[in-house]
């Protein structure tokens, strides 16, 4: 270690340490990762590795730092010379990305109904036959949803055909070159990057199992936590909202019940109100008889309240109201029922009248 090395700057060290973790991070995620973000991370470990493959050339290049380097770029009838180069034999052991040309690939697009999307890859994979005159079991596609129509409710899809031919030579040449074949994407002309095959070798699945198998149960780890939490807050929240509620209850029931008893205790004071309100009846007869004229009989007196209802036989009946109306206390009075005529005489009537209160 020398000296110089000794003094460098914290932000630097901070830095590297954590380009280096997210580095091992994104490349044990590397195929579900876009591949510019792996371009940005420092150091030639994080690099992508690319092979580009046409019908006339091959194309090898690594890209560093968002930065593309062409290692080699020959024909493809001559590729056996290349694999001596010392460029070549530092990406050993290197994951590569196999890229086919548009040369390579059948291309077409087709109008489906909107209904066939959640199930597109099984359709196309039953008609693929349909679309290239060879083999359906030697065909490998990859499809794209490019636009739905809604006026016509269709979807219009992007199929990309490749021979199986073709990726297992791409797959030799990279293994002949000692690198490892991660992907095989399609190129079309329209700029749509799909993923035609992803191999599953035995050599390299148990080397990133465990790391998977860790990553995974870390996701799993999280989302239960967070599911827990969520539940213990919504059962605290619960049961705050339950108590709350049967102490509403609680003091719903103690108002109810001091109303009923406000209300009895208010009863002998309405009634004694009431009782002060009236004026006595021995005033309400005493101004009666004062009123009605001698030749009046009153067989019947009812005072109820501020009412007073009397009947009787008199002979002149139809002046007992214009009497009633002198008097300050008795207001309204009215006949209640028509005047009926006695054969001694007499007119038989009945009458009402409000009562005034006392001042």
């Amino acid at each position: 270690m020398n000296a110089a090395s000794l003094f460098l700057p914290k932000s630097t060290v901070l830095r590297g340490g954590v380009a280096a973790a997210l580095g091992w991070w994104l490349r044990e995620i590397k195929d579900c990762v876009p591949r510019s973000w792996l371009e940005q991370l420092p150091g030639r470990s994080h690099g992508f590795v690319d092979l580009q493959l046409s019908r006339d050339q091959a194309r090898l290049s690594w890209t560093e730092h968002g930065v593309r380097q062409v290692v080699f770029l020959a024909r493809t009838d001559n590729l056996n010379s290349i694999k001596s180069r010392s460029e070549v034999a530092s990406l050993r052991g290197r994951r590569v990305t196999i890229d086919l040309a548009p040369d390579l690939l059948f291309r077409t697009e087709i109008m489906l109904p909107a209904a066939a999307q959640a199930n597109l890859t099984q359709i196309i994979g039953n008609q693929r036959g349909l679309l290239v005159p060879l083999d359906p079991e030697k065909l490998v596609f990859a499809v794209s949803n490019i636009r739905h129509l809604p006026s016509t409710n269709t979807i219009r899809v992007l199929v990309v055909v490749a021979t199986q031919k073709t990726i297992e030579a791409g797959q030799e040449f990279t293994r002949s070159l000692g690198c490892e074949v991660t992907t095989v994407v399609a190129m079309p002309e329209d700029g749509h990057l799909l993923t035609l095959y992803r191999p599953t070798t035995a050599a390299s699945a148990p080397r990133r199992s465990w790391r998977r198998n860790w990553l995974d149960a870390a996701i799993l780890l999280l989302a239960a936590t967070l599911v827990a939490t969520q539940a213990w807050r919504s059962r605290s929240a619960a049961e705050r909202l339950e108590t709350a509620i049967a102490a509403a209850r609680h003091a719903a029931e103690d108002v109810r019940t001091l109303r009923y008893a406000v209300t009895k205790a208010e009863e002998p004071l309405t009634l004694l109100r009431r009782r002060l309100n009236m004026t006595p009846a021995t005033v309400v007869i005493g101004e009666l008889s004062r009123v009605i004229p001698d030749d009046t009989w009153v067989t019947n007196l009812t005072l109820k309240g501020g009412n007073l209802e009397f009947s009787g036989n008199a002979t002149h009946a139809t002046r007992l109201v214009s009497e009633l109306e002198t008097s300050r206390l008795f207001v309204q009075p009215h006949f209640e029922a028509p005047i009926t005529g006695w054969p001694d005489g007499s007119e038989r009537f009945t009458i009402s009248a409000g009562v005034r209160s006392p001042p």
